[in-house]
């Protein structure tokens, strides 16, 4: 007997599929890197590839990794597959990391900076091995699947992806007694837990994200760039443009990387140049965002037409990422507020309009409440060119906070009442919001929220 692996498409670079692709094994083999007998590729047609898995070896968990572009000629998607199959009950962690020219990463393991229980009680992290080059595995034991654990895993530096998570032993909400009327409808339990969750853990949370935000400006044109002399870039960290630093290109037809190795040989202080694989030119600030300190990326008015060279403006380019500072107590609303709420720095979240549906047949007494959460982020530097990325690390905030074991109940795990919280679909405006006579500008997101909530009547 054998099992057949769902099928996965190869398409080509335009997005259609590729039926006369050749994938070719990489690995295949145990969790310790032994190979075992590599199973035929089947070619299903149409794109899709499959394999069948022996009996004997799905029961003691196999990994594998497959070149779905030999030599990366042909430019098809993905370039690589892989994955774990095992038997349930006996799951563990398999990813592959690549560097940024999409090479298998050779270099230091990734880590487990979040391994947690369904009450955020921190768990030792299992080891992380490689059984081949680019694909590194973990296995929970049976205490963590038993009590159901969170993790996130992160790549080490110039590995990609940068982050991967999930979750073993997923645990179901406690029953315990189940919770009566407190005077509490049932679209209020969702509501102030949600609100009460969210005071607790986005200070952490935003202080977290704040240290993953340096100013980031990247060239619009790629590689090859082509310098006549006398040219220059005037780089710098100020927002007022001060202080800049003359940058001067060699003349010539460059890559980016060439680029980059003039900047960084001027030494503008605070900013780093690198390049990615497309051939583009990457200004990062060294300061991350903090309060009354945003980090900036300037490139200066330029009259050399290196600027134009790299496709910024003659006269400028700034990027500037303002501090996340977590709401307080006023700051996550239930419903929108009877005044204009404060106006510093910290962000601010309204529970909006909710709306309740009773959900049969499963049970009496349970209700799917839906709730809109609206986030306005100041935006005192907003530029005529505008980035999302301040608001969309607000959305991130809230939604990393609430999808933690302990998030999905809102933090009421155990209680019986809020036993599964989603969210369901993000909104970003293209339309920042202003108060009239206000010299202030909000940037704007929403999130819909849905919770299952469970409250028996007095005497029910």
């Amino acid at each position: 007997m054998a099992v057949l692996l769902p099928p996965w498409l190869v398409e080509t670079g335009d997005g259609t599929p590729a039926p006369s692709a050749t994938p070719a094994w990489l690995f295949y083999g145990l969790r310790d890197g032994t190979a075992l007998a590599q199973p035929t590729i089947l070619n299903l047609g149409g794109g899709l590839f499959s394999f069948w898995i022996p009996d004997a070896d799905l029961a003691r968990g196999v990994v594998y990794l497959i070149d779905n572009d030999v030599g990366g000629a042909l430019q098809l998607m993905p370039r690589r597959t892989y994955g774990a199959q095992f038997v349930p009950g006996a799951p563990f962690g398999c990813i592959e990391l690549e560097d940024n020219q999409g090479a298998l990463w050779s270099g230091a393991a990734p880590t487990l900076p979040v391994y947690e229980d369904a009450s955020l009680n921190a768990r030792t992290p299992p080891a992380i091995t490689s059984p081949t080059t680019g694909l590194y595995v973990f296995t929970p034991s049976a205490s963590d699947l038993t009590t159901g654990v969170a993790y996130r895993l992160d790549a080490p530096a110039g590995a990609y992806p940068l982050q991967y998570s999930g979750g073993f032993g997923w645990p179901y909400p406690v029953a315990g007694a189940a919770a009566t009327s407190d005077g509490l409808g049932y679209e209020d339990i969702a509501v102030q837990a949600i609100r009460e969750h969210l005071l607790m853990f986005l200070p952490a949370k935003v202080a977290e994200l704040n240290t993953l935000r340096p100013a980031v400006l990247k060239s619009a044109y790629v590689e090859p760039f082509t310098f006549p002399a006398a040219t220059s870039l005037k780089l710098g960290i100020n927002r007022d443009g001060s202080s800049p630093t003359t940058c001067a290109m060699t003349a010539g037809t460059r890559t980016a990387a060439q680029v980059a190795f003039d900047i960084n040989s001027a030494s503008p202080p605070g900013l780093v140049a690198t390049f990615d694989r497309d051939g583009r030119v990457i200004l990062t600030a060294s300061a991350k965002p903090a309060q009354d300190a945003p980090s900036v990326v300037c490139a200066l008015a330029d009259t050399t037409g290196a600027n134009l060279i790299l496709g910024w403006s003659p006269g400028g380019e700034t990027v500037l990422y303002s501090a996340l500072v977590a709401p307080t107590n006023a700051g996550v609303m239930d419903g929108w507020p009877m005044a204009s709420p404060e106006t510093g720095q910290a962000f601010w979240l309204i529970l909006d309009e909710r709306q309740s549906v009773q959900i049969e047949p499963l049970r009496r007494y349970e209700y799917l409440v839906t709730i809109p959460i609206l986030c306005f982020k100041p935006e005192l530097g907003m530029g005529t060119h505008r980035s999302r990325e301040g608001v969309s690390m607000v959305v991130r905030a809230v939604r990393e906070v609430l999808h933690t074991l302990r998030g999905r109940y809102a933090g009421h795990e155990g209680f019986g009442d809020v036993m599964l919280v989603q969210v369901t679909n993000v909104f970003i405006p293209g339309k920042a919001f202003s108060f009239k006579g206000e010299n202030v500008l909000y940037d704007t997101a929403s999130l819909t929220i849905t919770a299952r909530v469970f409250a028996r009547p007095a005497g029910a």
